[in-house]
């Protein structure tokens, strides 16, 4: 239990790291490669809010 109890409390602060250091990099690029990225900025940004944000809400309410 303390395993996911750790685990829940860590992935959102990971995926953000994770979303943070993908606009890192994006940001050196072309602005023509950077607009096509961003829909994969967008998508994770709603992975981010929507689905790990339900899930930990779920799990945390069991843990």
């Amino acid at each position: 239990m303390r395993e996911l109890t750790r685990m829940v409390e860590q992935i959102k602060p990971q995926a953000q790291a994770l979303y943070e250091a993908i606009e890192i990099k994006n940001s050196c690029l072309p602005e023509g490669a950077r607009a096509s990225l961003a829909g994969e900025l967008r998508l994770l940004r709603c992975i981010i809010h929507i689905v790990i944000g339900e899930m930990t809400a779920r799990l945390g309410a069991k843990v």
